[in-house]
């Protein structure tokens, strides 16, 4: 578990929002019906695209925040 972490963790992923993830993916494989014994690589493929998708959103969240006030400005 703890080189699964530091993998995550070598893509800049904090691990509180690894923990995060947990229930998700468990929920995700629940309805998969799958009990695979390369559950790590697959989690570790699931957090970083979590990762990514959030990092998108608080991007495009960012950049409509300075647009509003930018434009609220004018």
């Amino acid at each position: 578990m703890k080189e699964l972490l530091d993998q995550i963790h070598e893509y800049g992923i904090p691990e509180e929002f690894t923990y995060s993830q947990v229930d998700d993916f468990k929920h995700l494989n629940q309805e998969k019906e799958e009990k695979n014994k390369s559950w790590g690589v697959k989690f570790l493929r699931f957090v970083i695209k979590q990762w990514r998708q959030k990092e998108a959103t608080d991007n495009q969240n960012k950049k409509r925040k300075i647009y509003n006030y930018l434009v609220s400005e004018s």
